[in-house]
């Protein structure tokens, strides 16, 4: 079972509820998806009447393939051979067949085993009969893994329901409430956060047994740091942290890259003092997969590890310029107070794209999202990054302070008028004398861009953490040596002197955006989807095929460069060699689902851009069209090439995965999408007949023989 031991409970019974961004009402019901509800029942009936009694269900926030509103349990041992009628069953409500291969097995215990098995952990043997189990386990296993359920785990704030049985006991199932949360699962690692969220209740073992370092990790605390700085090869910080009402800079959504980046920036200045800079920087969580990032910050006192690797090998610090993490859901007072201080000069922001609320189409603000409208009646109780961001200016507004700085730090050109002009949009329809003072006091919205390539962490990386540093950390960090940040230096209320760390400061971003936006981005676009439909599941091993590294580098030279302007200080030619090599570290083994996370975002942010300039050029759109169609392929598809179901995570899944299947090899049914496409790139026959043409190619010769033919053509 791998590293980590794994404790168990022996019943249990949990509501399987599938949830994308959208959510969605039981299934036997009318669907209510324009209304998110905030727990979900088990409607399937023959399950509902058994099992609902005392029941308090819980929701599951992640995504899977195909299917945005399932609500599934199932009994194991001697129920599983009822699977295939409850998979006919649901198949007939459910939004395509997206299981159908799954064979039933029988359970070695037979008539002894009753037990129910939640479908959203590690495989686990039976605590009677570990040996006869493993097989059902497996096999649940590898529905995991054909569901992709890519960020699965338990939370370690379970609330129990009162039928709590002793850890032997066989009599009756455990009735309880969990929230789920995001975290990468991956066949090569078992989630520990089970074995560490019921740990207190069973008997104790250590977390790390196996393969761990001479000496037990240490936890990760500022009452430990002393002993984690005597860890051979670790760097830890020594400044003291800002005390509160020192100048402060707010983020919103600390996500690794975050961690990997900004936060890193200011800890270098903090460490080296340069100028006596004394900042203070709160992280801010606003949603449900941001409760392990509360409870981790809130048990390491803002703390993490950050692992920086190359082909030299891993280096590992301590970054420390994080002080206090705040949970909006729970502490939405606490967050609207620190950013109306006076001392809060910048509110910045990793939102990704969909935080923006653009409708692509139009580029305008999607006045109809549901965040957007619940925010509009509930001014004071928000739950977007705007919301918060007018409510607290609201009250600077009131106090006679100055509009703070926002800092928009996602991968989006112009990033910061994006969110000038969205934020404008929203304080226009909220609070229009509010809109006026901030027009009137110029409140500032600065472009930058940022580079760091940053997995998603995973318990491969908890491990590396655990084993070569001694540090036992429950959010680390990895990411490439690399880092670029090139910031548009206009900040009415101060900033850090990030220049002394390395930064570029300067009037215009504009063309460093466009480089990395155009080269890097979009490169990574035409990798992922490519490279998961022939059978990769790592930027390195997709490198390592010499037609994507072809396909890429003919897209930047043929397509792309021949459009940018040139970047000051920058060689294009070094800079695009040197994006190749970043995709192909193997130290780094970036995930291909996560960079082909949001591809109806990303697809129209990072190359379509590329596509409008080479079509008014008159120029060509082959393997810029190839990457679009490799990703309406993807979406139309569950396997890859070797067999392996593919994952997906988009917030439009179920509406472009809808129009991919039922247009096959038709690629209007997507190009329709005029939110993606807009109604220029729908209408241009130069474009549209070249990714349906294609389209028709990944069908008719499969993904390696589309791609075979295409980048070795002229």
């Amino acid at each position: 079972m791998g590293s980590i031991s794994i404790w168990i409970l022996p019943l249990i019974v949990v509501p399987f509820a599938v949830l994308g961004l959208e959510c969605y009402t039981c299934l036997n019901q009318e669907d209510n998806s324009d209304k998110c509800i905030s727990t979900v029942q088990l409607c399937d009936p023959e399950i509902h009447d058994t099992c609902s009694t005392n029941v308090r269900w819980g929701v599951a926030f992640y995504w899977l393939p195909a299917v945005q509103r399932i609500h599934y349990i199932s009994k194991a041992c001697d129920n599983l051979r009822n699977c295939e009628h409850r998979r006919r069953q649901l198949e007939s409500r459910c939004y395509r067949d997206w299981w159908a291969d799954w064979q039933c097995e029988d359970c070695c215990m037979g008539d002894r085993c009753n037990y129910y098995v939640v479908l959203v952990g590690p495989p686990w043997p039976h605590p009677d009969c570990n040996d006869c189990f493993l097989p059902v386990c497996l096999h649940f296993h590898r529905m995991l893994i054909g569901f992709n359920v890519q960020r699965v785990a338990l939370s370690s704030r379970l609330v129990f329901g009162t039928d709590f049985p002793s850890y032997n006991q066989a009599s009756r199932p455990l009735l309880y409430q969990a929230l789920f949360f995001h975290q990468e699962f991956t066949d090569q690692a078992y989630s520990s956060t089970f074995s560490r969220s019921i740990s207190p209740l069973l008997p104790q073992k250590d977390i790390v047994q196996e393969g761990q370092m001479a000496a037990v990790p240490v936890p990760l605390n500022l009452a430990n740091l002393p002993k984690v700085g005597n860890l051979p090869n670790v760097r830890i910080p020594t400044y003291a942290r800002a005390p509160a009402g020192a100048p402060t800079i707010v983020h919103i959504s600390v996500g690794g890259f975050h961690r990997a980046h900004q936060a890193v920036y200011l800890d270098d200045l903090l460490q080296s003092n340069a100028g006596g800079e004394r900042w203070r920087l709160v992280g801010v969580g606003l949603l449900p997969f941001d409760i392990p990032a509360r409870d981790a910050m809130k048990a390491q006192d803002c703390l993490y590890t950050l692992i920086e690797r190359d082909q030299k090998g891993d280096s590992a610090r301590v970054i420390a310029s994080i002080s206090e993490y705040l949970y909006a859901p729970e502490q939405g007072t606490n967050v609207m107070e620190v950013m109306a201080d006076a001392s809060c000069r910048i509110v910045s922001m990793t939102i990704t794209e969909g935080g923006y609320f653009i409708h692509e189409g139009t580029g305008d603000l999607n006045v109809e999202h549901p965040d957007i409208q619940h925010d509009l009646a509930n001014p004071a109780a928000p739950r977007s990054s705007f919301g918060y961001i007018l409510a607290a200016l609201r009250k600077r507004k009131a106090n006679g302070l100055q509009p703070f700085t926002v800092l928009s730090c996602d991968n989006m050109q112009s990033n910061g008028d994006v969110a000038k002009k969205m934020i404008s949009a929203f304080a226009k329809l909220a609070d229009p004398e509010l809109a006026l003072w901030l027009e009137k006091n110029n409140a500032a919205f600065p472009n930058c861009m940022v580079d760091r390539i940053t997995p998603a962490t995973t318990d491969v990386h908890r491990k590396l953490v655990a084993e070569k540093f001694g540090i036992l950390d429950q959010w680390p960090v990895t990411c490439e040596s690399f880092r670029q940040w090139v910031v548009e230096d206009h900040f009415p209320l101060g900033r850090p002197a990030w220049e002394k760390a390395g930064a570029q400061m300067t009037p215009d971003v504009l063309p460093y955006e466009l480089m990395k936006i155009r080269l890097l981005n979009a490169s990574h676009q035409a990798l992922c989807y490519t490279g998961m439909l022939i059978g990769h599941r790592y930027a390195p091993e997709a490198m390592a095929d010499a037609n994507i590294s072809k396909l890429l580098r003919r897209m930047m030279d043929e397509e792309v460069t021949p459009y940018l302007k040139p970047v000051p200080g920058v060689n294009l030619e070094d800079y695009k060699s040197t994006v190749i090599e970043r995709f192909a570290n193997p130290a780094v083994n970036d995930q291909l689902l996560r960079i082909g996370t949001e591809g109806s975002a990303r697809i129209a942010k990072f190359v379509l851009p590329c596509v409008r300039d080479s079509l008014v050029a008159g120029g060509k759109v082959k393997f810029l069209s190839f990457t679009v169609a490799s990703w309406i392929y993807y979406l139309g598809q569950t396997k890859d090439e070797t067999g392996q179901l593919l994952g997906f995570i988009d917030p439009m899944l179920a509406r472009v995965q809808a129009a991919a299947v039922a247009g096959k090899d038709d690629a209007k049914a997507l190009l329709e999408f005029k939110e993606i496409f807009g109604a220029d790139l729908a209408g241009n026959a130069k474009f549209a007949g070249q990714v349906d043409e294609i389209l028709k190619e990944f069908y008719a010769s499969g993904p390696s023989g589309a791609l075979k033919k295409y980048v070795n053509s002229a």
